[in-house]
């Protein structure tokens, strides 16, 4: 199953605040004339006026320092960097050159356009000054007054332009290749939990997924850096690589070794793919019954009841995170599930091995027990279970069957029982969410903290109605 993703838009996520962003805080910083740590680690320190004017007018002792000063704070309070320039602009005034000079080199460099005289606003007194003046004062550099003047030759104003080049976006067609590639590599699912969760394959990783890619598109240009396609996978797919399996099937594992031998020849592997190919078709036969009766035309069958039910991995008690615990004895809690297909709601069972043991006995009489509740309307019984022989699989289930027929609580019971290995029933998916939910807790007793936990755990969407027979408390 894939996840359907608009192409070239990334997952919703978190909005975080763009001002605390390092590179608008070192924007900020600068426009301010405060102190910084650059992109590359340096420390920038704050800008101050250096009152430095060497020329014949003296401009700068003729203005005073603390002039100066409030020149310079007035110029740094202005917020944006456009408005600091256009600020600049305005203090420069552009005349013609009214005399000029015959000098040999002008043929060489050119022939001055304008020349221009500077000026400072202190109070609201307009005083001109030079231009090394200009500069100390302000703290900032030549280049930057030469790009404002020039502009204002041609009639233009400032604009910070920095950042706002030449877009390096990708077409759409490249965003098509990608989602494509990624989509087409097989996903496994976990089914031990209550939410459905997707793997890739162990022996992948994004730069294989990329190395893959650049030789599957080798004409396509441009080219698709290792870093926009890692960003590209985690905005839009974001599956983790390695999938924990638990509880494979020995038949599929063996014939697996055997397609990957390298000392088989080819015909051994051509008969042991062949023999994976049926071994898998008839393990499908369990779940294609099972997923009959979950879907809109078994659940329009209201005359049949389908049930799967299982015993849960046994829970230990008491359970706490102590060393010397470990080689001590403890008491054994088996809890039963027995969950109804057709409105997806999950009865437990639950006892400690001072009750009863997991003999076809108490198989049957948690069955019989929760037939009992169920209304006379079902005529059909249809039972799910895997092939274990000391619980599901025996004389004594046979005959209750047998019983049920005969008693005429139903026409019809039928028992379906999985190849061995391909034994997943929804019963597990709920033991996995009671399993998270004992997790979250490092000290349990009673098996009474055990039924408050599974009760704390009904909000789950699979036990949404969860009732627990609790065997050992009423005695």
């Amino acid at each position: 199953m894939m996840n359907d993703v608009v192409i070239g838009s990334p997952r919703k996520t978190k909005r975080r605040d763009p001002s605390n962003y390092k590179l608008n805080i070192v924007k900020e910083a600068r426009v301010k004339g405060q102190s910084y740590v650059s992109h590359k680690g340096k420390e920038v320190s704050a800008k101050k006026p250096q009152f430095d004017c060497r020329c014949a007018n003296k401009c700068l002792k003729n203005l005073g320092e603390e002039d100066c000063l409030d020149v310079f704070q007035r110029f740094y309070d202005i917020p944006s960097k456009n408005e600091q320039d256009l600020y600049i602009q305005g203090l420069i005034d552009a005349v013609d050159v009214q005399q000029r000079r015959p000098r040999e080199d002008v043929v060489n460099r050119g022939k001055k356009n304008a020349s221009f005289s500077y000026h400072l606003m202190v109070g609201v007194t307009r005083k001109e000054v030079c231009f090394k003046a200009f500069l100390s004062v302000f703290s900032i550099s030549e280049k930057r007054v030469r790009r404002i003047r020039n502009l204002k030759l041609l009639g233009k104003t400032p604009e910070d332009k920095r950042g706002k080049g030449v877009s390096h976006a990708l077409p759409v067609e490249i965003y098509h290749l990608v989602h494509e590639h990624i989509q087409s590599f097989p996903l496994k699912e976990t089914h031990y939990c209550g939410k459905k969760k997707y793997y890739l394959s162990a022996d992948l990783n994004i730069k294989k997924m990329w190395q893959m890619y650049q030789e599957k598109h080798p004409q396509v240009i441009p080219k698709v850096s290792l870093s926009f396609f890692w960003q590209y996978y985690h905005d839009n797919f974001n599956y983790p690589f390695g999938r924990p399996q638990v509880d494979v099937c020995s038949t599929c594992e063996e014939l697996n070794i055997k397609i990957k031998s390298p000392n088989l020849n080819d015909v051994a592997k051509r008969a042991a793919v062949a023999e994976l190919l049926v071994h898998k078709a008839k393990s499908k036969k369990f779940y294609s019954a099972l997923q009959h009766e979950q879907s809109e035309e078994g659940k329009n069958e209201k005359h049949v009841l389908s049930l799967a039910f299982d015993y849960m991995k046994t829970i230990s008690i008491p359970k706490l995170p102590v060393q010397e615990l470990y080689y001590m004895r403890q008491i054994s809690v088996n809890v039963f599930g027995i969950h109804n297909l057709k409105d997806n709601k999950t009865t437990i069972f639950l006892y400690h091995e001072g009750v009863a043991k997991k003999p076809p006995n108490e198989v049957c009489s948690f069955l019989n027990e929760y037939l009992k509740s169920v209304s006379d309307q079902y005529t059909e019984l249809r039972l799910f279970s895997d092939n274990c022989s000391g619980q599901n699989k025996n004389q004594a289930l046979s005959r209750l069957c047998l019983y049920l027929t005969d008693s005429g609580r139903f026409r019809k019971v039928t028992q379906y029982f999985p190849l061995r290995g391909h034994s997943f029933l929804p019963c597990d998916r709920d033991f996995g969410i009671i399993s998270k939910a004992l997790k979250k807790n490092d000290r349990i007793f009673t098996v009474h903290e055990i039924t408050l936990t599974l009760r704390r755990s009904r909000g789950s969407v699979v036990m949404d109605a969860l009732s627990i027979c609790l065997t050992c408390e009423e005695q």
